[in-house]
């Protein structure tokens, strides 16, 4: 109890809506439908992705958040100066430290629409719209207490709670977004050399239509809108197998917001063979991120072929601390790729699927 006090005490120190939001990860860079549709089908001409988070375990009310997306560009070998392509995403999120616990859970399912336009010989413009359905429901509204039970002394569950016959157990909704990124490449042999320099800009809003968010049938609460924007770049330096991966993000959804910088370094481990392609080429990325005023977060990334695997840290460093001792959550990403990405012209997938 004393723990679940001093975390309500630094939401409201640190002037923080206590209504729900979004779903986060700290590897967004592997978790690109949360970020922006219109990076589908950018850079890679076939991406899935899986992603696992699970935060505040020492409240003993621990979060675990699922995610995955898979996309595709279409027609994309007849197109040389734009083309299409498609994705569908899912993620679920569930609070649940305990057996006592309501289990509150949140899902949400959508498919990503996506017009890629060449810009030059290296650059892309992408437009990309999302629209699908989330759903928010308990599923042990038993658990719950309610402060109407209390008669001053003692907790007594016959009591009435007070609550309105209106409320609901569950409610599900339409959700649409969209966005812009500009990607540049100008790499031109494989994932694994040092001239894969690359740079992502863009910016999306989810929510256009401010869903209706509450469990009350009377009720008119809103879900905000959340604005997005971010700058991604891998730098690659001739004659080195060293790459800097610097990057920002910036996210708002009503009164919070939230900015997370990174810089990592990426060691290129082995180079894929150019002819026999018996080689398959690997790299390691470690670094640290840095949430803003919330986070320090030691992260990884190794590839391996078509392979991808991703590990993040959140040491909390708010006004949580108190509690938490530190401890925020651990986070992990799977990602698969087809041509381009690990192979020509990585990461300027108007190149083909084909090589």
């Amino acid at each position: 109890m004393k723990k679940i006090c001093l975390l309500v005490t630094a939401l409201m120190l640190t002037g923080l809506s206590i209504k729900a939001q979004d779903i986060h990860f700290s590897l967004y860079g592997e978790a690109p439908s949360v970020i922006n549709p219109a990076l589908t089908g950018v850079a890679y001409d076939l991406r899935a992705n899986v992603n696992y988070k699970t935060q505040w375990k020492s409240f003993n009310s621990a979060y675990k958040t699922y995610a995955g997306n898979f996309e595709a560009s279409l027609k994309h070998e007849k197109m040389t100066k734009a083309y299409m392509a498609a994705g569908i995403n899912f993620y679920k999120d569930v609070a649940a430290g305990s057996k006592s616990d309501s289990k509150f859970t949140t899902t949400g399912i959508s498919a990503n629409f996506c017009t890629v336009i060449t810009t030059g010989k290296n650059s892309k413009l992408s437009l990309g719209l999302t629209g699908g359905a989330n759903s928010r429901n308990i599923k042990q509204y038993d658990s719950l207490t309610w402060e109407n039970q209390y008669d001053g002394f003692k907790y007594d569950p016959s009591r009435p709670t007070g609550e309105a016959d209106e409320s609901r157990y569950s409610f599900s909704n339409a959700d649409f977004g969209g966005g812009v990124n500009w990607h540049y490449s100008e790499s031109n042999l494989y994932i694994s050399s040092n001239n894969g320099s690359r740079f992502d800009i863009g910016a999306s809003v989810y929510h256009f239509n401010s869903p209706k968010n509450t469990f009350y049938s009377f009720g008119d609460d809103k879900l905000n809108m959340r604005y997005n924007g971010y700058a991604n770049a891998v730098f690659c330096f001739k004659e080195s197998n060293i790459c800097f991966a610097p990057g920002v993000l910036y996210q708002q959804q009503g009164a919070n917001r939230e900015i997370v910088t990174s810089a990592l370094i990426r060691v290129i481990l082995k180079q894929q063979s150019v002819h026999t392609k018996e080689e398959k080429p690997s790299a390691f990325s470690g670094g640290f991120q840095y949430r803003f005023k919330d986070a320090l977060i030691p992260t990884f990334l190794f590839e391996y072929d078509k392979y991808a695997i991703g590990l993040a840290y959140d040491i909390n460093l708010s006004k949580l601390t108190t509690a938490s001792k530190s401890k925020g959550g651990f986070e992990f990403a799977l990602r698969y790729n087809w041509n381009p990405g690990y192979g020509k012209m990585v990461g300027n997938s108007t190149s083909g699927a084909s090589h």
